[in-house]
């Protein structure tokens, strides 16, 4: 089973904790553990924290007593805490689909050139339930392999993506540049 170190930077969204941790700690199939960083959020954010990370020894706070910002935060969790055989940058009003971290994992541990996966974006409002994960989607999907070329992959039903990634392994697809990334590929986490 793969591990997962989730991080979840916070600033002033205490009310959000409780459905974003939450929708990791009920990831099945994987091994997850969570950091929750406050950045010094001067409301009741880190006792928010602190009372999940009571509740569930997976959970972790982190909590600033200045403002460090996104990237000094970032860093914070994904390079100096993140362990994990994977690792998640999860904002703390968003929430992980129920199965995302199984279907990503499988998909990376499937092959092993992939550096990062994505899945779709499912629009919910504050308390609302969330939408059933889409498996096909007309969405696409982005896949960074570890040299820093990306491709995309439209129509996201198993069989064409799976024959897709084969053709791509075999260098028979040229990627597609569809964003930026700054800095080494190495530096990428798997």
């Amino acid at each position: 089973m793969s591990s997962v170190s989730v991080v979840v930077p916070c600033y002033r969204y205490g009310r959000y904790l409780e459905e974003s941790v939450g929708s990791v700690l009920d990831q099945e199939g994987v091994d997850v553990r969570v950091l929750v960083i406050d950045d010094a959020s001067g409301d009741d954010s880190p006792d928010v924290a602190r009372e999940i990370a009571s509740r569930d020894p997976r959970v972790e706070v982190s909590v600033h007593a200045a403002n460090r910002g996104h990237i000094g935060t970032y860093n914070e969790g994904l390079l100096d805490w993140a362990s994990g055989d994977y690792t998640v940058l999860l904002s703390a009003d968003d929430r992980l689909a129920p199965g995302a971290l199984k279907r990503a994992t499988e998909l990376l541990d499937a092959h092993p050139n992939v550096g990062f996966a994505y899945g779709n974006v499912l629009w919910f409002h504050e308390g609302d339930r969330l939408p059933r994960a889409r498996n096909r989607s007309r969405a696409a999907r982005v896949l960074i392999d570890l040299t820093g070329s990306a491709v995309e992959l439209r129509r996201a039903g198993a069989a064409a993506r799976e024959r897709f990634l084969r053709d791509y392994e075999a260098a028979a697809v040229a990627p597609r540049l569809v964003g930026f990334l700054e800095g080494e590929p190495s530096g990428l986490r798997r």
